[in-house]
C-alpha cells in the first residue's frame, strides 16, 4: 500500500509539468517558424505593418525583421518593435514601413524573417491619407448575445455612436451575422469573423500556466480594432454587448468627448445591474434596459476605455491603464450600465440582484 501511494504521489507531481509541456510545445512551434498569427495589416499608427497574435507567439518575433519585397533587400531589413502588454494577453508587433514603400502607394509584399526562417509572407493593402470619417465607434466581440445585439446597436446609434466593429466569435451558427447584415449594408457595421478560442485555458489550469494573467482572445480583438481601424475612426470604445453608455445629463456622447480631443484615452465608470429569471424572460417584450432596473449603489464595474486613435503613440490597453495616461471622465458626463444578469446562453446570476432602482438611462 505504501509503494502504491508513493507511486501515485510521483504521478500527481508530474501533472504540472504536463501542462507546462503544452506551453513548451507552443514555444517549439514558434522556434520552428510557425507562430500563431491572427492578422497582419498596415496600420496608420506610425505607418507600420502590424501583426496581432496571441502573446505566447512572442518568442517567435523577438529579433525578427521585415523585408519589403521590391523595395528593400536582405541588407535593408526593418527591425521589430514589440508593444508592451503588461498583462501578457496579446502580442502587438510593428515594423515601420520605409518611405519608398509609402511613396509607392500600392499594395506591397512582405516577408517576416527570424534568422533564415521565414515566419510569414503576405500581400499588404496600402492605406493612403484617408480622412477619418467616423468620430466615435464601438468595437466588441459577440459570442452568444445575438438576440440582444439589435437593441444594443439601435440604442447606441441614438446616443451618438456612428459605427460598430463587430467581431463574431460564435462558431456554432450564423445568428450574429444574420442580425448585423442589414447594418453592414447601411455602412453602420463592419463585420469581422473572429473564430479563435475565446478562452485558451480553463481557470483550473491557471496554477500550472506561466505568468500569463489571462489568455482571452477578446483582448487581441480589441487591439486588432484599435490598430487596424485607426485610419477611419478617431475614437474607439472597447466594450461588451451587455454594456450601455450614456450621459446622465442627456447629452450626445459626441458632444461630451469633443471636450477631450487631445487626450489619449478616456476612462468610463459603470454600474452593475442585476436581475432574476423573470426579468430575463421580459427582455423579448420590453428590451434589456426596461427589463433590468436595479443596480448597485455606486459604480464598481470594470472601467472601460474610449481610445483616441488619432494619437500617434503605440500602446496596449493595459499599458494605458497602468501607465497613467488615461483621463478619468466624471460620472455625470458619461457612465454605463453593465447588465450582468444577461449572462451567456440565457443564464442569470441571481447574486447580482442589486440594491436600488436606477432608471437614469431610460430617456
Amino acid at each position: 500500500m505504501k509503494n502504491y501511494t508513493e507511486r501515485m504521489c510521483r504521478y500527481i507531481a508530474l501533472i504540472p509539468y504536463f501542462f507546462r509541456g503544452l506551453k513548451l510545445m507552443q514555444y517549439i512551434r514558434n522556434a520552428r517558424g510557425m507562430p500563431i498569427i491572427y492578422d497582419i495589416f498596415m496600420t496608420k499608427k506610425n505607418n507600420s505593418v502590424c501583426v496581432i497574435a496571441p502573446y505566447y507567439s512572442k518568442s517567435a518575433f523577438v529579433g525578427s525583421v521585415c523585408i519589403f519585397d521590391e523595395f528593400t533587400s536582405d541588407n535593408q531589413k526593418v527591425p521589430v518593435v514589440i508593444v508592451d502588454e503588461p498583462e501578457q494577453s496579446c502580442l502587438i508587433v510593428l515594423y515601420n514601413i520605409p518611405k519608398q514603400v509609402l511613396d509607392h502607394k500600392k499594395e506591397f509584399n512582405i516577408k517576416i524573417k527570424k534568422g533564415k526562417k521565414i515566419l510569414c509572407k503576405k500581400v499588404i493593402n496600402y492605406i493612403g491619407e484617408v480622412k477619418q470619417f467616423h468620430t466615435l465607434s464601438i468595437s466588441t466581440l459577440v459570442k452568444y448575445e445575438a438576440e440582444y445585439l439589435a437593441e444594443w446597436i439601435e440604442y447606441h446609434l441614438r446616443v451618438g455612436v456612428e459605427h460598430f466593429y463587430i467581431y463574431d466569435n460564435n462558431n456554432i451558427d450564423t445568428s450574429v451575422k444574420n442580425v448585423v447584415t442589414k447594418y453592414v449594408e447601411k455602412g453602420i457595421v463592419t463585420y469581422i469573423p473572429w473564430p479563435y478560442p475565446y478562452k485558451l485555458y480553463n481557470y483550473y489550469l491557471k496554477p500550472f500556466w506561466p505568468v500569463d494573467s489571462h489568455f482571452y482572445t477578446q483582448i487581441s480583438q480589441m487591439h486588432h480594432a484599435l490598430y487596424k481601424f485607426a485610419y477611419e475612426t478617431k475614437w474607439i470604445l472597447a466594450c461588451d454587448v451587455d454594456e450601455y453608455f450614456y450621459s446622465p445629463k442627456g447629452e450626445n456622447l459626441l458632444s461630451v468627448i469633443s471636450n477631450y480631443s487631445n487626450d489619449i484615452a478616456l476612462q468610463i465608470s459603470g454600474y452593475l445591474f442585476g436581475g432574476t429569471v423573470d426579468d430575463l424572460a421580459r427582455v423579448k417584450e420590453k428590451g434589456v434596459i426596461k427589463s433590468f432596473l436595479r443596480s448597485e449603489l455606486i459604480p464598481t464595474s470594470a472601467k472601460k476605455l474610449i481610445i483616441n486613435t488619432a494619437r500617434t503613440e503605440t500602446y496596449s490597453i493595459h499599458d494605458i491603464l497602468k501607465g497613467g495616461t488615461v483621463t478619468i471622465v466624471a460620472k455625470n458626463e458619461i457612465i454605463f450600465n453593465h447588465y450582468r444578469a444577461l449572462g451567456w446562453k440565457g443564464r442569470v446570476d441571481e447574486l447580482f440582484a442589486r440594491e436600488v432602482e436606477n432608471t437614469g438611462i431610460i430617456q
